[in-house]
């Protein structure tokens, strides 16, 4: 069993009779990418809406348990971004279809951009696939997100983030495996605290940026050598 955050490794230790398990990461981590270069004197701050969680869930009733009203937290952080000066806001759906299905994060943000009508706010492309998603993620200066490979992108090409979790593999990933400091639990806070927090965030994405790098050198490269170790075993190559 390899397991991709220390949460889900202790679930595995303590209510399973399996011994060979592992303390691994997302493989998403490891997936290449080419850094976006985007309008050179501009704070690019990336946002993902996710449809699912806009939308209520699957049952459109709160489906996850939210504590918060989602496209209400959403509206508070982009009004925050198009009151700051010098801020390009980008909104940046991760789950894209052709359709308008639940799950597509373009559709909804196509919406929210003609609402605003606000040049300050710009629509990331239609991506093809998960690569051209992380090449667009990696040019950013900061990014908020509620799909967790979205978050983990920025994360491991070194972009400050603001992980927005509604389940317990946020926690897990980001608090426990990463130990990083900054995460919206949509589930536990209330949305003041999750708006000071995000707000708090964002003022320290110097400083995170730094703490990210020291993280991807010794937690999640180590982890890397182990997964490619364990998998030749398995594989017999």
């Amino acid at each position: 069993v390899m397991a991709r955050d220390k949460m889900s490794y202790d679930y595995v230790v303590n209510n399973t009779k399996q011994k060979n398990i592992f303390e691994l990461i997302d493989v998403a981590f490891f997936m290449p990418f080419s850094k976006t270069e985007l309008q050179q004197g501009k704070i690019h701050v990336g946002l993902n809406v996710s449809a699912l969680l806009w939308h209520g869930g699957y049952t459109k009733n709160n489906q996850f348990g939210l504590t918060i009203d989602y496209p209400q937290t959403i509206r508070a952080i982009i009004d925050y971004f198009i009151s700051q000066e010098n801020v390009q806001l980008h909104l940046v759906p991760h789950v894209v279809t052709m359709d308008n299905s639940i799950e597509n994060d373009y559709a909804v943000s196509q919406a929210i951009i003609e609402e605003y009508n606000f040049p300050a706010i710009t629509l990331a492309p239609f991506f093809n696939n998960p690569i051209e998603a992380k090449n667009y993620i990696s040019g950013l200066d900061f990014f908020i997100g509620a799909r967790m490979h979205a978050c983990i992108a920025a994360f491991s090409s070194g972009v400050p983030v603001f992980p927005l979790a509604y389940s317990r593999k946020f926690n897990g990933l980001f608090i426990e495996t990463l130990q990083y400091p900054y995460l919206g639990d949509m589930v536990h806070q209330s949305q003041d605290l999750l708006i000071t927090n995000f707000i708090e965030a964002y003022n320290e994405r110097v400083n995170l940026a730094t703490q990210i790098q020291d993280s991807l050198k010794n937690i999640v490269i180590p982890r890397y050598s182990i997964l490619m170790e364990q998998l030749q075993k398995f594989l017999d190559v």
